[in-house]
């Protein structure tokens, strides 16, 4: 045999172990990635509602921002959260842990859990 032949055998391993690598890369990323987007996504609509906190009643505010939790199926609800008044401020407080799951033969398995604090004020007066 010669040793071309030989080097091409291990070219087609490093492929196939390169194809699994980003192959996992790439699922795990679609696991991960959608938490990190909900987190950011639902800071941002508190921060937006914040800002609006002299406009709105107490309960309109809840309303608001009770949609959005349940539009983004957040693992918590309106009621977990603390809303304290400071002053001047209306702040918005809650933490949260959403725990990552990979599912591998008909199996699931707890892999992670990350620990989220969502917090935003805004001006009363």
């Amino acid at each position: 045999m010669s040793r071309k032949h030989k080097e091409r055998g291990l070219g087609n391993i490093t492929l196939i172990f390169l194809a699994v690598v980003v192959g996992l890369i790439i699922y795990i990323s679609s696991v991960v990635l959608p938490i990190f987007y909900y987190y950011f996504e639902f800071q941002g609509q508190l921060d937006s509602i914040a800002d609006k906190v002299k406009v709105y009643s107490l309960e309109e505010l809840k309303k608001k921002i009770t949609y959005h939790i349940n539009k983004l199926e957040m693992p918590f609800t309106y009621d977990d959260m603390s809303v304290r008044r400071r002053g001047k401020n209306l702040e918005f407080k809650i933490s949260y842990k959403e725990p990552v799951y990979l599912y591998f033969f008909d199996k699931e398995y707890k892999v992670h859990v990350f620990h989220f604090t969502v917090k935003s004020s805004g001006a009363v007066e």
